[in-house]
């Protein structure tokens, strides 16, 4: 079962010929047409909900819904945004983004650094990028 987290952005009360519904207009961009009754009054303006459900065609069918805590909640009203993420990231995709991350952010500061010694003299133009090489291993192994 697939999950959403959408800001209700507009609630409409509609009648269909089997009977109510109700008709939401989400943050990201999408109505939801809402049909079990038991599930209206978890709907407010402004407030995150969680859908669960499954897609039909092009069309997400809400199998169940309910509100997200207070703190998602008072970050919208401060203006923030909700959006949904499709998978969860287990512990290991952490690391893994966590680990790119952290090699990225070491060849930034090498080749800054390698351009900074470029800048002072200390080396000519064909040597930034084996000096930006040097300081990336540094910073990777200390040595």
């Amino acid at each position: 079962m697939e999950e959403r987290v959408i800001t209700v952005e507009s609630i409409t009360q509609k009648n269909g010929t089997k009977g109510d519904y109700l008709s939401i207009g989400g943050s990201d961009g999408k109505t939801y047409n809402i049909f079990n009754e038991k599930l209206f009054g978890i709907f407010e303006l402004n407030k995150a909900v969680k859908l669960s459900g499954e897609m039909n065609g092009k069309y997400f069918n809400t199998k169940n819904a309910e509100p997200v805590g207070e703190l998602i909640n008072k970050m919208i009203e401060k203006g923030g945004k909700v959006t949904s993420v499709e998978e969860k990231m287990t512990k290991e995709d952490w690391r893994e983004k966590d680990k790119t991350t952290r090699k990225s952010i070491e060849r930034q500061k090498s080749l800054e650094m390698a351009l900074k010694a470029l800048e002072v003299g200390a080396i000519d133009l064909d040597g930034v990028v084996p000096t930006a090489i040097r300081f990336e291993l540094y910073l990777e192994t200390g040595e």
